[in-house]
């Protein structure tokens, strides 16, 4: 099923019509990024938990000492015991300037992973259809404990991908008009396809309420509740549950960086991480390749 993933693809392609950031509002973007990064940190020492850097915002931390020069967004992780935590700390310390979203607890929030959103901010994005609250976003991704017994281990990274997979089709299917449009101005073979297909199958699931499909996904992926266990998992990582699967030693075994000029944390084994997501993470890649979102209007810091 992570071959029907579009996500890869949209980070490297272009819509018209949609907002291009220049170079003043990447640098203001990523400003306002480091303040809630900054925030989010209080909030979480505050809560006596850690919050880890990852995907590019750790490859930030390593190569950079902070945010990837053309970078727009910060992804932070957490274990599935520090998420309640954490937000309730960022609630009460900082709730006038954040909107919190998180699957199975925010009505028509329909991600499988939570999002912390500065009000006062519009930053809409493809998921961002029909949502009010758009503020520039913090995406937090669960690690999530999972089983030492092969098969039972299998079977949860199973049932990941299917509700990851059943979840996109339903939402593909709810915004399939300006989605099947998103596709076709995309000019990619690949994005029109996939759309074409989760369509589909979203209007298979067209009778259950969307909502209710996330937060069944959420249960599922927090099944395994064991810190002995000797096996983590992101099944809402980059690489989905069965690429993203890791021992917990060395991997919760943490490193700590500095980020932006504040005191951070990556994982164990932080090359061998890195090198799972992105190859040789240490080569600069040409500008056509970097990565990026496609934002629509309104857009404003």
């Amino acid at each position: 099923m992570a071959a029907f993933s579009t996500a890869d693809e949209i980070r490297h392609v272009s819509i018209p019509g949609s907002v291009e950031i220049s170079d003043e509002q990447l640098t203001l973007l990523q400003q306002k990024l480091k303040e809630m990064f900054t925030d989010i940190s209080d909030a979480a020492d505050k809560a006596g938990v850690r919050i880890i850097l990852g995907g590019g915002s750790a490859l930030g931390a390593v190569r950079n000492g902070g945010i990837i020069p053309w970078d727009d967004d910060i992804d932070l992780m957490v274990t599935r015991d520090s998420l309640d935590k954490l937000l309730l700390s960022i609630e009460e310390n900082y709730g006038s300037k954040y909107w919190i979203r998180t699957p199975g607890k925010t009505e028509g929030y329909n991600l499988l992973f939570t999002q912390i959103r500065m009000k006062g901010t519009s930053v809409r994005n493809r998921d961002d259809h029909g949502n009010s609250e758009c503020g520039l976003p913090v995406d937090i991704f669960v690690i999530e404990d999972t089983y030492d017994n092969p098969v039972r281990r299998w079977w949860h990274g199973v049932g990941c991908m299917y509700f990851g997979f059943a979840v996109s089709c339903r939402k593909f299917y709810r915004d399939r008009a300006f989605l099947t449009k998103f596709a076709k101005d995309s000019g990619s073979r690949k994005l029109v396809f996939v759309t074409a297909l989760k369509k589909a199958v979203g209007f298979l699931y067209s009778g259950r309420s969307l909502d209710r499909m996330v937060a069944r996904g959420d249960r599922w992926y927090s099944k395994c509740r064991s810190e002995s266990s000797r096996f983590i998992t992101i099944p809402t990582g980059r690489l989905h549950f069965f690429g993203e699967t890791y021992k917990r030693d060395p991997y919760l075994t943490l490193s700590e960086v500095t980020f932006e000029g504040v005191k951070a944390y990556v994982p164990g084994g932080t090359s061998d991480y890195l090198h799972n997501l992105y190859g040789n993470y240490e080569d600069i890649p040409a500008e056509k390749e970097r990565e990026h979102h496609i934002y629509f209007e309104p857009f404003e810091l």
